[in-house]
């Protein structure tokens, strides 16, 4: 599935946060999203994962015109091929990992295996929190449980940003070759923010969108 972006315009409270912006990425392949503070990093990557329409200008997958679709249309889109990361995206504190992770796929209407879950949460050193209240655990493993929640359904494309930034060299490397693994077995295309070197010094061979320069 590739991903066309032509003329995309997005401001907020009247301010032009990016203007004119056309890339494409074909399957499978990466791309890290780079710039300052402000520089609408978030904003973009909120506009291509169909959560923040723009000003103007057309995201489509393959010939699929993303806003041309209802918002129950995109919401059902979103869920069945996107798998999102966000900054401070909330968990249900009150459920625990399993749940969190089962719940992922009940909204869309995607069936998870026991599986995959205790899989995937093995991989990010959550096996032992399987059954504590997400309410409960660090600000990094409430981030690679996060992580866990957009991989659950094996996506043809990953978006995460700042995937990184609350962990420790040794989870951070974890993190990043759970990212690679999953992208290869999944022949998922990857976006990422970051402003983590680690994880630039990781995918050097990916394209670059630096918005300072757009």
């Amino acid at each position: 599935m590739t991903l066309n972006c032509h003329q995309l315009a997005f401001s907020r409270a009247g301010q032009k946060i990016f203007t004119g912006l056309n890339f494409s990425l074909k399957p499978a392949e990466q791309l890290l999203i780079i710039g300052p503070s402000g520089s609408g990093k978030s904003s973009l990557l909120a506009v291509l994962a169909g959560l923040q329409k723009p000003d103007h200008g057309r995201v489509e997958y393959d010939k699929l015109d993303l806003y041309q679709l209802k918002k129950s249309e995109i919401d059902l889109f979103r869920g069945q091929n996107l798998g999102i990361l966000l900054q401070n995206m909330p968990l249900i504190e009150s459920l625990n990992l399993v749940q969190n992770l089962q719940l992922a796929g009940y909204f869309a209407n995607f069936k998870i295996s026991q599986e995959r879950i205790f899989s995937l949460l093995e991989r990010l050193n959550l096996l032992p929190k399987a059954k504590s209240l997400a309410l409960n655990l660090s600000a990094g493993e409430k981030q690679r449980l996060a992580l866990a929640r957009a991989l659950i359904k094996q996506p043809k494309w990953l978006f995460c940003d700042e995937p990184t930034s609350n962990l420790d060299d040794h989870n951070c490397l974890k993190i990043i070759d759970l990212i690679k693994q999953e992208a290869l077995t999944c022949q998922s295309s990857l976006i990422i923010i970051t402003h983590d070197q680690r994880v630039k010094d990781s995918f050097k061979k990916s394209h670059i969108l630096n918005l300072a320069a757009a």
